[in-house]
């Protein structure tokens, strides 16, 4: 019962890093060098939060390597972000955020039709709305990925509805049974 728990407040924790990093993506963009630490801080605490949470966890659960492997991903791109200066940082943002939401989205994906349909639970429209909010995470990154230039012209609010999404994943990954 504690792992369950813990995984639960975890989902929940990380979902609302990743939709706090969207707010602000979405309501702040003319900060733009404060605006890259921030998401660089978000992502570096959520990532070592997975990390920690997917270790506890036991090898069976069907999330523990996905969160490991988004986990530390995170990290690596956190750092980037939180720590090299932001005119490098800015420069590899929208590349690297286009390739890691493909990513996330695809494990997501491959994560929901691991979820067993339990009868009298909420997991199968959970399920259904995982799927939809992960291929339009992929659909708004692919685009992304070939029109470049548009992306950056609207990179910040492309990126915060990513990160909305991406969170709202994440939260609703806390209301699934074990």
């Amino acid at each position: 019962m504690a792992v369950s728990t813990s995984r639960r407040i975890l989902s929940l924790l990380v979902g609302i890093l990743l939709i706090c990093a969207g707010g602000y993506v979405f309501y702040n963009p003319a900060f733009v060098p404060a605006l890259v630490r921030v998401i660089g801080i978000f992502m570096l605490v959520g990532g070592i939060l997975l990390i920690i949470e997917a270790a506890r966890l036991p090898s069976s659960v069907t999330l523990r390597n996905s969160w490991i492997v988004d986990g530390v991903l995170m990290v690596i791109i956190g750092g980037v972000f939180a720590f090299v200066p932001s005119s490098i940082s800015l420069a590899i943002l929208g590349y690297t955020l286009i390739f890691w939401f493909i990513y996330t989205s695809i494990v997501q994906i491959w994560v929901a039709t691991k979820i067993p349909a339990v009868e009298g639970s909420n997991s199968t429209w959970i399920k259904w709305l995982v799927i939809i909010l992960s291929v339009i995470v992929i659909v708004l990154s692919i685009y992304g990925l070939f029109n470049y230039p548009f992306t950056q012209a609207l990179l910040y609010v492309v990126v915060a509805f990513q990160f909305i999404f991406l969170g709202v994943i994440r939260f609703l990954y806390a209301f699934i049974a074990e």
